[in-house]
């Protein structure tokens, strides 16, 4: 359909077993050659070889904080804008570090002011069915943020780590 995404993988069980949801991608089952960590090049193309889209990657292309990219995607942050480095991040840790079936977690189509919201900025998880739950928004102008957050109680006391200098998305929405 217009607007899918589609996964082609030589293990389908493995990216529905893990990243399943509400919207499960539309898994192919198909061999595909090995595509190391180091560097490689990865492309798709019509059947006359004609190609669609085409790029070489390497290892530096990963967020600086990533230590060891096994299983840590890299995504393009911009599908119509050009298919160069810049243009291409690891995925964001809040995501599992890919997003098989689904938008990129660093997808970005536009410039976005930047800007981070709690919704409510109140609340008191006390399971009584009112404002148990606050929603962190972030909204960045651009990639290769890593984020820490810490939540405290009134007195500035630190009660919970919610995320230790990971790297996230344009966009993210964490709830806590």
């Amino acid at each position: 359909p217009p607007l899918s995404y589609f996964v082609f993988t030589p293990y389908p069980e493995r990216i529905t077993a893990l990243y399943s949801g509400p919207n499960k991608p539309i898994v192919f089952k198909t061999p595909l050659p090995s595509m190391p960590n180091d560097e490689g090049s990865i492309g798709i193309c019509t059947s006359n070889f004609t190609w669609i889209d085409f790029t070489f990657y390497d290892r530096s292309w990963h967020h600086e904080l990533i230590q060891n990219p096994e299983n840590v995607s890299l995504e393009r942050i911009n599908p119509f804008v050009p298919n160069e480095q810049s243009n291409w991040h690891s995925a964001s840790y809040t995501r599992g570090y890919a997003t098989p079936g689904r938008k990129n977690s660093q997808f970005m189509k536009s410039t976005l002011a930047e800007k981070i919201s709690v919704i409510p900025q109140v609340f008191s998880p006390n399971n009584d069915g009112k404002s148990d739950v606050t929603a962190i928004n972030i909204n960045l102008s651009q990639t290769g943020w890593a984020l820490s957050l810490m939540v405290y109680d009134a007195f500035g006391f630190p009660i919970k780590t919610l995320l230790n200098n990971k790297p996230i998305g344009p966009t993210e929405v964490i709830m806590w």
